[in-house]
Protein backbone atom coordinates (compact mmCIF):
# COMPACT_ATOMS: atom_id res chain seq x y z
CA UNK A 1 0.00 0.00 0.00
CA UNK A 2 1.44 3.38 -0.96
CA UNK A 3 -0.74 5.35 1.42
CA UNK A 4 -3.46 3.56 3.35
CA UNK A 5 -6.47 5.86 3.08
CA UNK A 6 -8.60 6.21 6.19
CA UNK A 7 -11.21 8.29 4.41
CA UNK A 8 -12.46 5.49 2.17
CA UNK A 9 -16.16 6.23 2.23
CA UNK A 10 -16.77 9.04 4.61
CA UNK A 11 -14.26 11.83 4.38
CA UNK A 12 -12.75 14.07 6.94
CA UNK A 13 -13.17 16.66 9.54
CA UNK A 14 -12.66 19.92 11.31
CA UNK A 15 -9.59 21.11 13.19
CA UNK A 16 -8.83 22.93 16.42
CA UNK A 17 -11.14 25.89 16.90
CA UNK A 18 -10.74 27.04 13.32
CA UNK A 19 -13.88 25.30 12.11
CA UNK A 20 -15.77 25.78 15.33
CA UNK A 21 -14.81 22.38 16.68
CA UNK A 22 -16.68 21.61 19.84
CA UNK A 23 -16.03 19.74 23.03
CA UNK A 24 -18.12 16.87 24.38
CA UNK A 25 -19.68 16.84 27.80
CA UNK A 26 -19.07 14.12 30.34
CA UNK A 27 -21.28 11.17 29.52
CA UNK A 28 -21.23 8.03 31.65
CA UNK A 29 -21.59 4.97 29.43
CA UNK A 30 -21.66 1.24 30.13
CA UNK A 31 -18.49 -0.38 31.48
CA UNK A 32 -18.26 -2.43 28.28
CA UNK A 33 -19.97 -1.55 25.00
CA UNK A 34 -19.58 -3.03 21.52
CA UNK A 35 -20.13 -1.21 18.22
CA UNK A 36 -20.14 -3.16 14.94
CA UNK A 37 -20.25 -6.90 14.44
CA UNK A 38 -17.12 -7.71 12.44
CA UNK A 39 -14.78 -10.54 13.41
CA UNK A 40 -11.68 -8.34 13.89
CA UNK A 41 -11.92 -7.02 17.45
CA UNK A 42 -10.60 -3.55 18.30
CA UNK A 43 -10.55 -2.23 21.87
CA UNK A 44 -11.12 1.41 22.87
CA UNK A 45 -10.01 2.40 26.39
CA UNK A 46 -11.82 5.42 27.87
CA UNK A 47 -12.59 6.89 31.30
CA UNK A 48 -16.30 7.07 30.47
CA UNK A 49 -17.03 9.79 33.05
CA UNK A 50 -14.37 12.13 31.67
CA UNK A 51 -15.28 15.40 29.94
CA UNK A 52 -14.23 14.32 26.44
CA UNK A 53 -15.24 10.66 26.68
CA UNK A 54 -18.37 11.13 24.56
CA UNK A 55 -16.31 12.73 21.79
CA UNK A 56 -13.77 9.91 21.70
CA UNK A 57 -16.52 7.29 21.79
CA UNK A 58 -18.70 8.91 19.13
CA UNK A 59 -15.79 9.64 16.80
CA UNK A 60 -14.64 6.02 16.93
CA UNK A 61 -18.18 4.69 16.53
CA UNK A 62 -18.74 6.89 13.48
CA UNK A 63 -15.63 5.43 11.83
CA UNK A 64 -16.95 1.91 12.46
CA UNK A 65 -20.26 2.89 10.88
CA UNK A 66 -18.61 4.60 7.91
CA UNK A 67 -15.80 2.20 7.17
CA UNK A 68 -15.76 -1.09 9.00
CA UNK A 69 -18.94 -2.28 10.70
CA UNK A 70 -19.02 -5.53 8.76
CA UNK A 71 -15.30 -6.25 9.26
CA UNK A 72 -14.42 -4.91 12.70
CA UNK A 73 -16.13 -4.67 16.05
CA UNK A 74 -15.17 -1.96 18.53
CA UNK A 75 -15.32 -2.93 22.19
CA UNK A 76 -15.28 0.12 24.46
CA UNK A 77 -13.89 -0.40 27.98
CA UNK A 78 -14.37 2.02 30.86
CA UNK A 79 -11.01 2.72 32.54
CA UNK A 80 -12.54 4.43 35.57
CA UNK A 81 -12.90 7.97 36.81
CA UNK A 82 -9.15 8.61 36.85
CA UNK A 83 -8.17 6.02 34.28
CA UNK A 84 -6.71 3.88 37.06
CA UNK A 85 -7.94 0.68 35.39
CA UNK A 86 -6.35 1.31 31.96
CA UNK A 87 -3.72 -1.44 32.26
CA UNK A 88 -6.27 -3.96 33.57
CA UNK A 89 -8.69 -3.16 30.75
CA UNK A 90 -5.90 -3.50 28.17
CA UNK A 91 -5.05 -6.94 29.56
CA UNK A 92 -8.73 -7.87 29.51
CA UNK A 93 -9.03 -6.74 25.90
CA UNK A 94 -6.01 -8.86 24.97
CA UNK A 95 -7.57 -11.90 26.65
CA UNK A 96 -10.75 -11.30 24.63
CA UNK A 97 -8.84 -11.43 21.34
CA UNK A 98 -8.43 -7.71 20.57
CA UNK A 99 -6.12 -7.16 17.60
CA UNK A 100 -5.47 -3.50 18.42
CA UNK A 101 -5.96 -1.23 21.43
CA UNK A 102 -6.99 2.39 20.80
CA UNK A 103 -6.41 4.63 23.79
CA UNK A 104 -5.97 5.34 26.60
CA UNK A 105 -6.28 9.10 26.44
CA UNK A 106 -3.72 10.41 28.97
CA UNK A 107 0.04 10.07 29.30
CA UNK A 108 -0.25 8.47 32.76
CA UNK A 109 -2.66 5.81 31.50
CA UNK A 110 -0.55 5.23 28.39
CA UNK A 111 2.53 4.64 30.53
CA UNK A 112 0.60 2.09 32.59
CA UNK A 113 -0.45 0.21 29.44
CA UNK A 114 3.07 0.47 28.03
CA UNK A 115 4.37 -1.35 31.10
CA UNK A 116 2.58 -4.51 29.91
CA UNK A 117 4.98 -6.69 27.96
CA UNK A 118 4.27 -6.38 24.21
CA UNK A 119 3.98 -10.17 23.96
CA UNK A 120 1.00 -9.98 26.33
CA UNK A 121 -0.94 -7.26 24.54
CA UNK A 122 -1.69 -6.15 20.97
CA UNK A 123 -0.22 -2.96 19.50
CA UNK A 124 -1.54 0.22 21.12
CA UNK A 125 -2.62 3.42 19.37
CA UNK A 126 -2.60 5.76 22.34
CA UNK A 127 -4.83 8.82 22.06
CA UNK A 128 -2.36 10.71 24.23
CA UNK A 129 0.12 13.08 22.62
CA UNK A 130 3.80 12.88 21.73
CA UNK A 131 4.58 13.82 25.33
CA UNK A 132 4.34 10.09 26.17
CA UNK A 133 7.76 8.40 26.40
CA UNK A 134 8.54 5.75 23.80
CA UNK A 135 7.54 2.13 24.51
CA UNK A 136 7.61 -1.06 22.40
CA UNK A 137 4.64 -1.34 20.04
CA UNK A 138 2.92 1.69 21.57
CA UNK A 139 2.18 4.54 19.16
CA UNK A 140 1.04 8.02 20.14
CA UNK A 141 -1.68 9.30 17.85
CA UNK A 142 -2.59 12.83 18.88
CA UNK A 143 -0.34 15.67 17.77
CA UNK A 144 0.39 18.25 20.45
CA UNK A 145 0.99 21.98 20.24
CA UNK A 146 4.74 21.55 19.85
CA UNK A 147 4.21 19.54 16.65
CA UNK A 148 2.35 22.40 14.98
CA UNK A 149 4.76 24.98 16.46
CA UNK A 150 7.70 23.22 14.82
CA UNK A 151 5.87 22.97 11.52
CA UNK A 152 5.09 26.69 11.32
CA UNK A 153 8.66 27.48 12.43
CA UNK A 154 9.97 25.29 9.61
CA UNK A 155 7.78 27.17 7.13
CA UNK A 156 9.09 30.53 8.36
CA UNK A 157 12.69 29.32 8.15
CA UNK A 158 12.17 28.03 4.62
CA UNK A 159 10.97 31.49 3.55
CA UNK A 160 14.11 33.11 4.98
CA UNK A 161 12.73 34.15 8.39
CA UNK A 162 15.13 31.92 10.30
CA UNK A 163 15.70 33.78 13.57
CA UNK A 164 12.85 32.81 15.86
CA UNK A 165 11.98 34.08 19.34
CA UNK A 166 9.77 31.59 21.19
CA UNK A 167 7.27 32.79 23.82
CA UNK A 168 6.01 30.09 26.19
CA UNK A 169 3.84 30.01 29.33
CA UNK A 170 5.50 29.90 32.76
CA UNK A 171 7.13 26.62 33.72
CA UNK A 172 6.50 24.72 30.49
CA UNK A 173 6.98 20.92 30.63
CA UNK A 174 10.69 20.18 30.31
CA UNK A 175 10.22 17.56 27.59
CA UNK A 176 8.08 19.88 25.47
CA UNK A 177 10.56 22.72 25.89
CA UNK A 178 13.45 20.48 24.86
CA UNK A 179 11.52 19.31 21.79
CA UNK A 180 10.88 22.94 20.86
CA UNK A 181 14.51 23.98 21.29
CA UNK A 182 15.92 21.01 19.42
CA UNK A 183 13.24 20.88 16.73
CA UNK A 184 13.58 24.49 15.55
CA UNK A 185 17.27 23.93 14.84
CA UNK A 186 16.59 20.65 13.06
CA UNK A 187 14.11 22.40 10.78
CA UNK A 188 16.45 25.14 9.60
CA UNK A 189 15.62 27.82 12.14
CA UNK A 190 17.79 29.55 14.71
CA UNK A 191 16.35 30.01 18.18
CA UNK A 192 17.05 33.56 19.38
CA UNK A 193 15.69 32.89 22.87
CA UNK A 194 12.85 31.22 24.76
CA UNK A 195 10.98 33.58 27.10
CA UNK A 196 8.08 33.02 29.48
CA UNK A 197 5.03 35.26 29.47
CA UNK A 198 2.05 35.22 31.81
CA UNK A 199 0.77 38.80 31.50
CA UNK A 200 2.36 42.14 32.19
CA UNK A 201 5.96 42.80 31.23
CA UNK A 202 7.94 40.34 29.15
CA UNK A 203 11.44 39.49 30.38
CA UNK A 204 13.58 39.62 27.24
CA UNK A 205 16.35 41.95 26.15
CA UNK A 206 15.67 44.52 23.48
CA UNK A 207 18.67 43.25 21.53
CA UNK A 208 17.25 39.71 21.42
CA UNK A 209 13.89 41.00 20.23
CA UNK A 210 15.65 43.00 17.54
CA UNK A 211 17.31 39.83 16.21
CA UNK A 212 14.00 38.05 15.69
CA UNK A 213 12.61 37.60 12.18
CA UNK A 214 9.60 35.82 13.69
CA UNK A 215 7.94 35.37 17.07
CA UNK A 216 6.47 31.94 17.85
CA UNK A 217 3.85 32.06 20.62
CA UNK A 218 2.30 29.07 22.37
CA UNK A 219 -1.39 29.33 23.20
CA UNK A 220 -1.06 29.47 27.00
CA UNK A 221 1.32 32.43 26.70
CA UNK A 222 -1.61 34.75 25.83
CA UNK A 223 -0.67 35.43 22.16
CA UNK A 224 -2.38 38.81 21.75
CA UNK A 225 -1.03 40.21 25.03
CA UNK A 226 2.43 38.78 24.37
CA UNK A 227 2.66 40.45 20.95
CA UNK A 228 1.50 43.75 22.44
CA UNK A 229 4.13 43.47 25.18
CA UNK A 230 6.88 42.71 22.67
CA UNK A 231 5.89 45.67 20.51
CA UNK A 232 5.80 47.93 23.56
CA UNK A 233 9.52 47.34 24.05
CA UNK A 234 10.18 49.10 20.74
CA UNK A 235 12.59 46.38 19.71
CA UNK A 236 10.34 44.18 17.57
CA UNK A 237 10.69 44.83 13.85
CA UNK A 238 7.46 45.92 12.20
CA UNK A 239 7.81 43.21 9.57
CA UNK A 240 8.57 40.39 12.04
CA UNK A 241 6.26 37.43 11.50
CA UNK A 242 3.91 36.21 14.22
CA UNK A 243 3.71 32.42 14.31
CA UNK A 244 0.91 30.50 16.02
CA UNK A 245 -0.10 26.93 16.71
CA UNK A 246 -3.03 24.57 16.43
CA UNK A 247 -3.89 25.33 20.07
CA UNK A 248 -4.72 28.98 19.41
CA UNK A 249 -8.42 29.60 20.05
CA UNK A 250 -11.05 31.43 18.07
CA UNK A 251 -10.53 34.38 20.42
CA UNK A 252 -6.86 34.41 19.45
CA UNK A 253 -7.78 34.27 15.77
CA UNK A 254 -10.07 37.27 16.19
CA UNK A 255 -7.55 39.50 17.98
CA UNK A 256 -6.63 42.40 15.63
CA UNK A 257 -3.02 42.39 16.84
CA UNK A 258 -2.68 38.81 15.55
CA UNK A 259 -4.03 39.52 12.07
CA UNK A 260 -1.61 38.17 9.43
CA UNK A 261 -0.18 35.61 11.87
CA UNK A 262 0.78 32.26 10.34
CA UNK A 263 -0.61 29.05 11.85
CA UNK A 264 0.11 25.36 11.27
CA UNK A 265 -3.21 23.47 11.33
CA UNK A 266 -4.54 20.11 10.16
CA UNK A 267 -6.05 20.49 6.71
CA UNK A 268 -9.37 22.25 7.28
CA UNK A 269 -11.05 20.96 4.12
CA UNK A 270 -10.31 17.34 5.08
CA UNK A 271 -11.58 17.86 8.59
CA UNK A 272 -14.78 19.47 7.38
CA UNK A 273 -15.94 16.32 5.60
CA UNK A 274 -16.00 14.29 8.80
CA UNK A 275 -17.16 17.33 10.79
CA UNK A 276 -20.31 17.44 8.68
CA UNK A 277 -20.89 13.70 9.16
CA UNK A 278 -20.32 14.00 12.89
CA UNK A 279 -22.69 16.94 13.30
CA UNK A 280 -25.35 15.09 11.32
CA UNK A 281 -24.96 11.98 13.48
CA UNK A 282 -24.51 13.57 16.92
CA UNK A 283 -25.98 17.09 16.69
CA UNK A 284 -22.85 18.83 17.92
CA UNK A 285 -19.56 20.06 16.43
CA UNK A 286 -16.68 17.69 15.91
CA UNK A 287 -13.77 18.13 18.34
CA UNK A 288 -10.17 17.14 17.74
CA UNK A 289 -10.67 14.35 20.27
CA UNK A 290 -13.44 12.92 18.11
CA UNK A 291 -11.34 13.42 14.97
CA UNK A 292 -8.38 11.54 16.40
CA UNK A 293 -10.58 8.68 17.59
CA UNK A 294 -12.21 8.58 14.14
CA UNK A 295 -8.87 8.32 12.36
CA UNK A 296 -7.40 5.77 14.78
CA UNK A 297 -10.41 3.53 14.24
CA UNK A 298 -10.34 4.19 10.50
CA UNK A 299 -6.72 2.96 10.37
CA UNK A 300 -7.85 -0.35 11.82
CA UNK A 301 -10.77 -0.60 9.40
CA UNK A 302 -8.56 0.29 6.44
CA UNK A 303 -5.90 -2.28 7.31
CA UNK A 304 -8.49 -5.02 7.76
CA UNK A 305 -10.20 -4.11 4.49
CA UNK A 306 -6.91 -4.10 2.58
CA UNK A 307 -4.93 -6.92 4.18
CA UNK A 308 -7.06 -8.78 6.69
CA UNK A 309 -7.18 -8.84 10.47
CA UNK A 310 -3.79 -10.55 10.76
CA UNK A 311 -2.18 -7.39 9.33
CA UNK A 312 -3.15 -5.35 12.41
CA UNK A 313 0.44 -5.35 13.62
CA UNK A 314 3.13 -2.94 14.74
CA UNK A 315 5.00 -3.57 11.50
CA UNK A 316 2.01 -2.44 9.42
CA UNK A 317 1.58 0.68 11.56
CA UNK A 318 5.23 1.58 10.98
CA UNK A 319 4.80 1.56 7.17
CA UNK A 320 6.93 4.39 5.76
CA UNK A 321 4.28 5.89 3.45
CA UNK A 322 1.98 6.46 6.40
CA UNK A 323 -1.75 7.07 6.34
CA UNK A 324 -4.20 9.69 5.14
CA UNK A 325 -7.20 10.58 7.27
CA UNK A 326 -9.46 13.32 8.53
CA UNK A 327 -6.58 14.81 10.50
CA UNK A 328 -4.32 14.87 7.44
CA UNK A 329 -1.39 12.73 6.38
CA UNK A 330 0.59 11.11 9.19
CA UNK A 331 2.97 8.28 9.97
CA UNK A 332 4.57 6.72 13.00
CA UNK A 333 8.27 7.08 13.67
CA UNK A 334 10.51 4.29 14.91
CA UNK A 335 10.06 5.49 18.51
CA UNK A 336 6.26 5.35 18.19
CA UNK A 337 5.70 9.11 17.99
CA UNK A 338 3.34 10.43 15.35
CA UNK A 339 4.55 12.74 12.58
CA UNK A 340 1.78 14.74 10.94
CA UNK A 341 1.82 17.03 7.91
CA UNK A 342 0.17 20.40 8.58
CA UNK A 343 -1.10 23.08 6.25
CA UNK A 344 -0.06 26.69 6.79
CA UNK A 345 -2.83 29.27 7.22
CA UNK A 346 -2.70 33.06 7.49
CA UNK A 347 -5.13 34.82 9.80
CA UNK A 348 -7.20 37.43 8.01
CA UNK A 349 -10.16 39.12 9.64
CA UNK A 350 -10.27 36.46 12.34
CA UNK A 351 -10.33 33.52 9.92
CA UNK A 352 -7.56 31.14 8.83
CA UNK A 353 -6.94 31.45 5.08
CA UNK A 354 -4.96 28.70 3.37
CA UNK A 355 -1.44 29.91 2.64
CA UNK A 356 0.40 26.71 1.80
CA UNK A 357 -1.31 23.28 1.66
CA UNK A 358 0.29 20.34 3.40
CA UNK A 359 2.19 17.89 1.19
CA UNK A 360 0.04 14.93 0.17
CA UNK A 361 2.71 12.43 1.18
CA UNK A 362 6.00 12.14 3.03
Amino acid sequence: MAVLTCMVAAGCQSSTDALGVGSGEAARGPSVETVGDGSAVIALLLPRSAKDAADYRDGAALAVEDLGGERISLTIYDTGRAGEAAAARAAEAASQGARLVIGPVSATEAEAVAAISPDKRPPVLSLATNAVPAAPDLFTFASDEVDSALDVAAYAAATGEKNILAVVPPRPPARSLERLRKGIGQRGGALVDVVEYAGGRIEVSKSDIGKADAVLILADAAPAAAVAALRATGGLALDALTLGTSAWTREDHAAPVLDEALLALPDQASLKLVADRFREAHRRPLSMQAAYAYDATAIAAGIVRAKGAEALSAATLRADPGFRGATGTFRFNADGSVERLFSIYRLSGGKPILQDPAPESF
